[in-house]
């Protein structure tokens, strides 16, 4: 799963590495991959809530 973004410093990455399903992050100057499962609709559902 990829998240592009505006303002990198809006971001809160330590929220970000609470939710379930995540197995691994990257991060890109104006972008976050996710490494997700099967779960990915629900993460979309609580990452939009938490960004």
């Amino acid at each position: 799963m990829k998240i592009n973004f505006h303002n990198k410093e809006l971001v809160n990455i330590l929220k970000l590495k609470e939710l379930d399903g995540i197995s691994g992050m990257t991060f890109q100057t104006k972008s976050i991959s996710l490494v997700v499962g099967n779960v990915a609709k629900h993460l979309e559902e609580q990452i939009n809530g938490v960004l």
